[in-house]
């Protein structure tokens, strides 16, 4: 009998990886959400970088901010600026009801990915090294020093991103991620959050509290621009945004609408 064999290289899946533009969304350091006016290292221009820990046996003790010692009751070192460069935490949470508001390719959840990879983007090419987490599923994925190796942790981010996935999880995981990645909140010197006022406002106000509280003041959220007049009233989105900036103020963080429009032209 005679037996013909062949090999044929067959890709079984295709990521798909979401649009980009620059944005300019200042990233504050650790120190200026405290309200200390520490000069530091600017690195491309567009964020103060600093690095910022807690005290510990050993250090300098003419590297002690004292400022914040008084304002937190809890020693704090700063480190050399010029070796310094910061660390990130950006993530997201994709939500099913995301897919249905807006038209494709316009879709809110379409929208938050190309800001998230956008601000990642801009992160990356500033010299920041960037932990990623997206949540479209169980629970986040999560990716370390995305910079380190860009297009495969990317490829390796979104490849758990499908059309209509929905995150089960709630926001407040977010608070677990760090441990995930063998890291402590402190060595962060953000952590930014690409959300809807939609999703957070189904969250407990509670829980995302002590998320705000776990992270010491270093979380900030970042709305993308989107039209949600079509689906809450003008007035109730105004009431909510209100909420939103006190609840993350109260815990030292801040919320911001990003400027840039992330919508596709559509070709007629």
């Amino acid at each position: 009998m005679l037996v013909d064999s062949r090999e044929v290289k067959l890709r079984t899946s295709i990521t798909a990886l979401p649009l980009y533009q620059s944005t300019g969304v200042p990233l504050k350091s650790f120190e200026r959400m405290w309200g200390l006016v520490v000069s530091g290292r600017s690195t491309g221009g567009m964020y103060d970088i600093a690095e910022i820990r807690e005290y510990s046996p050993g250090d300098d003790y003419k590297k002690i901010l004292w400022k914040a010692f008084a304002r937190t009751g809890r020693p704090y070192v700063r480190e050399d600026y010029g070796e310094i460069f910061g660390r990130v935490l950006l993530a997201t949470f994709i939500k099913v009801d995301d897919w249905l508001l807006g038209e494709l390719p316009n879709t809110l959840a379409s929208v938050e990915l190309r800001a998230l990879r956008s601000y990642l983007h801009s992160l990356i090419r500033a010299g920041i090294s960037v932990d990623l987490a997206i949540c479209c599923g169980p629970a986040p994925k999560v990716v370390r020093s995305v910079g380190e190796d860009y297009w495969r942790s990317l490829f390796e981010a979104f490849s758990h991103v499908s059309p209509y996935c929905s995150c089960s999880a709630q926001v407040s995981s977010l608070a677990d991620v760090p441990t995930y990645l063998g890291r402590s909140v402190g060595e962060y010197m953000a952590v930014v959050l690409i959300a809807s006022p939609l999703m957070l406002s189904s969250e407990n106000p509670a829980r995302f509290l002590d998320v705000l509280k776990a992270f010491n003041g270093r979380l900030k959220v970042l709305v993308p621009r989107f039209d949600y007049e079509r689906f809450v009233d003008a007035e109730d989105l105004r009431k909510l945004y209100r909420a939103l900036s006190a609840l993350l103020e109260r815990a030292g963080g801040s919320l911001e609408v990003m400027e840039e429009s992330f919508t596709l032209g559509i070709p007629r």
